[in-house]
């Protein structure tokens, strides 16, 4: 009974959220989806029944049921945030955007640092270091920002400025080809041969 219900109430949401995306469902979308999950536990319900009575002890796997649900819940779950992130007005959707761009970046840069030597945190980056640091913080930023957050931001070369005014560079380095770099690590260059891309076209 409680493995049927929850099997209805996840066939139930699923079927409200195919039905009606980005808004509430009317009354005779609920009414389908409530006959679709009521099919769907009709149909499962009598296997359950058969299983159990071929069986001559009273078990409840509730185990088995758990790991059976958790898939189509954690889906119904999914659509259910998705949903809801649909629902909130532009202005809030594009402030948590932004959050997820800040805290990427964040991460992004503090990998770059790390990763050439004499490149250190609140220190100026001289010459010689800084385009290795930001080609490897454009790598780790492209291969983690999700595609739709990455077309928010404005594509590969957007990210790229967005990442060269954050760096402390010196005064002296030059405004690199952003948009040379950003197209190199964005095709799957390696940071050696983006940065040597770069470096050539501007000599």
């Amino acid at each position: 009974m409680f493995a049927s219900a929850l099997i209805f109430l996840s066939a139930l949401i699923v079927g409200l959220l195919l039905l009606s995306p980005g808004r509430w469902p009317r009354l005779k979308e609920v009414l389908v989806s409530a006959v679709v999950a009521a099919m769907v536990v009709f149909v499962a319900a009598p296997a359950w029944a058969a299983d159990a009575i071929a069986d001559s002890h009273i078990t409840i796997p509730i185990g088995d049921w758990l790991s059976e649900l958790l898939v189509p819940l954690f889906a119904a779950i999914a659509g259910i945030i998705t949903w809801l992130i649909r629902k909130l007005p532009a202005a809030a959707k594009a402030w948590l955007d932004t959050l997820r761009v800040e805290q990427l970046l964040d991460r992004a840069i503090a990998y770059g640092l790390n990763s050439v030597a004499g490149a250190t945190k609140d220190r100026t980056l001289t010459v010689d270091v800084h385009l290795p640091v930001l080609a490897y913080v454009l790598q780790y930023a492209l291969d983690r920002i999700p595609a739709a957050l990455l077309k928010w931001v404005g594509g590969p070369t957007s990210l790229a400025e967005m990442i060269w005014s954050r760096l402390d560079v010196d005064v002296t380095a030059t405004r690199p080809d952003l948009q040379t770099l950003a197209e190199e690590i964005a095709a799957g260059s390696s940071v050696a041969v983006a940065v040597s891309s770069v470096a050539g076209g501007s000599s």
